[in-house]
């Protein structure tokens, strides 16, 4: 789903949390002011510190915290889910360590009957998936929203409480009926089934939805949609990511109607 080359900028606070930034990695490059707030010097991935040089987060270094902190990776680990021997296909999962049973708690869209990605505005769902550390194999839980749910995002609140942002329509957007696939790939009938639409995905009604919980297995609260990013038929698939300030606001990264990324 390719992205035009505009950008618009949309700030949005909420007193959802009260997270706080832990710093891994200090570069050699000069920032203009000391804070202990996200700099945009740090490409808002550290703060500048003491010394006018950033403080990365721990997901970043770099001279500006612009760099990915990757650990070596296996291609056995991650969410690998059969059923019956088949492959289920997934993507856009959000990973969390819970203190309380000391897992890492995974919630992610899958594609039902065995379908492929090209087939998640009929088969996508959002499950839960849990492994003993973070380079592990995750195992299937259980469902946390039915069709239609897709790209969950989940952080932590101020008061431990798990917080989870995604997309929701029931019926499906566009009204798409449930595709059969087989072994994590979407057939042809599907496909062309999907293509006959005619649905802009772009103007699809699915808002997007907050949930919390106090345990990472819920019970999760009903949802309750976002009423600035409530679909009026020229927006949709909104991809919210959202980043969590000490002081209990947030910047959400977010796409509009397919022809921006703002913030």
């Amino acid at each position: 789903m390719p992205l035009r080359p505009r950008v618009a900028l949309f700030l949005l606070l909420i007193n959802v949390t009260n997270s706080t930034f832990t710093s891994n990695t200090t570069s050699n490059t000069t920032c203009l002011s000391s804070t202990t707030a996200p700099s945009i010097d740090c490409s808002l991935n550290g703060h500048c510190n003491d010394n006018n040089t950033c403080s990365c987060n721990p997901a970043w270094e770099g001279e500006r915290c612009d760099v990915l902190s990757f650990q070596p990776a296996r291609r056995d680990t991650g969410y690998r889910r059969k059923i019956d021997g088949r492959n289920i296909s997934s993507w856009g999962a959000s990973v969390l360590y819970s203190e309380i049973d000391q897992q890492w708690h995974m919630y992610v869209s899958e594609m039902v009957d065995h379908c492929g990605i090209d087939a998640w505005q009929s088969n996508s769902h959002i499950v839960h998936a849990v492994a003993t550390n973070p380079y592990g194999t995750f195992k299937y839980v259980d469902e946390v929203v039915p069709i239609f749910a897709a790209n969950p995002a989940v952080v932590r609140g101020e008061n431990g409480e798990w917080i989870m942002i995604f997309e929701h329509s029931s019926p499906p957007p566009c009204n798409f009926t449930l595709c059969q696939c087989s072994d994590g790939w979407s057939t042809d009938q599907c496909q062309a089934k999907q293509k006959a639409k005619d649905c802009d995905y772009t103007r699809a009604r699915w808002p997007s939805y907050l949930s919390h919980a106090s345990n990472p297995n819920g019970p999760w609260s009903t949802p309750e949609m976002i009423p600035v990013f409530h679909d009026n038929g020229n927006q949709g698939d909104f991809n919210i990511s959202p980043i969590i300030f000490s002081n209990g606001s947030a910047i959400f990264m977010y796409r509009w109607g397919g022809e921006c990324v703002c913030l």
